[in-house]
């Protein structure tokens, strides 16, 4: 992968993690193609990011407020 960074910018501080993320969801997309519902995306990246030494949450709950409504997730 090319790396750019501009002369006399101060370097992206989380660029490891930023190119594995970017990284993971191209890999997806390049061997699944368009056309599946979310869910498949989102199991395949999961598989994709723990290969490459990342993990997190799928869909980790959280109250959403809009305006003075607490929104039913």
């Amino acid at each position: 992968m090319l790396e750019f960074e501009p002369e006399g910018e101060t370097p992206f501080p989380h660029k490891e993690i930023t190119e594995a993320i970017i990284g993971s969801a191209f890999e997806v997309y390049k061997h699944l193609g368009y056309g599946f519902l979310h869910r498949v995306y989102q199991r395949s990246l999961q598989v994709e990011l723990t290969r490459r030494g990342l993990s997190g949450d799928l869909e980790k709950r959280t109250a959403v407020r809009y305006k003075d409504v607490t929104l039913p997730l």
